[in-house]
């Protein structure tokens, strides 16, 4: 079964809002019927994906490089010249599952290439998989959440991809705005498990209740 689009495919994530005419509560029976089969075909797909890799509550989310880390200039970075910027939506979402009670960890590559860069001045960017692969070994999450806001993480964001699916012990998720204008070839590739498109809050929760378990799959949120 096909990897899914949390936004382009309605059984992968219900509506974020009553205002679409086709999604709204004044939908016709077999339009909410059409709904329902759909995300009983979500609900198969997330019941196959948990039974090769089964889902503990364990969420790795990583924030991508957002600098090129193969024309990385040392003397910029010595002056701290290069912007850090807070895996502010990552925040968010992590706030908006916290009633789930999982074992949530923020990896920012961004910051953390900087940090080991600082620590160590002969330390190489483009060295950032052995940061990522050590969190995952640490960590050992069964769900990672990739976060890409700049065109320049493109890269990262791939080999990042790759190398968790290499290990196939964990869920893989991709979000931001990279994957929002990116997600044909995400999924087309089978690079990712799901893709998220937009706004991640109520889709993840969302998708969380599907591989739980726990969640109305029928259920459209207001």
């Amino acid at each position: 079964m096909a990897p899914f689009h949390c936004l382009w495919m309605p059984f992968v994530c219900p509506p974020e809002s009553s205002s679409k005419k086709s999604m709204n509560l004044s939908q016709t029976s077999n339009e909410k019927r059409r709904v329902h089969v759909e995300n009983s075909i979500f609900n198969e797909y997330c019941q196959e994906i948990t039974s090769n890799i089964p889902f503990d509550g364990k969420i790795l989310f990583v924030q991508l490089p957002q600098f090129n880390v193969t024309s990385f200039d040392k003397q910029i970075a010595l002056t701290k010249g290069y912007y850090v910027f807070p895996p502010t939506g990552i925040q968010y979402l992590c706030k908006s599952i916290k009633h789930y009670g999982f074992q949530l960890k923020v990896l920012d590559l961004n910051l953390e290439i900087l940090k080991a860069f600082h620590t160590d001045n002969s330390f190489d960017p483009v060295d950032w998989p052995q940061i990522f692969e050590a969190t995952l070994d640490e960590f050992a999450p069964t769900l990672v959440c990739f976060s890409c806001l700049f065109d320049v993480g493109i890269g990262p964001l791939l080999q990042a991809i790759r190398i968790t699916r290499a290990r196939e012990s964990s869920i893989t998720l991709a979000g931001g705005v990279i994957a929002t204008y990116e997600w044909e070839k995400l999924i087309a590739d089978d690079l990712c498990h799901f893709v998220i498109e937009g706004e991640g809050e109520i889709k993840l929760n969302y998708l969380l209740g599907a591989l739980t378990g726990e969640g109305d799959l029928a259920a459209q949120p207001d």
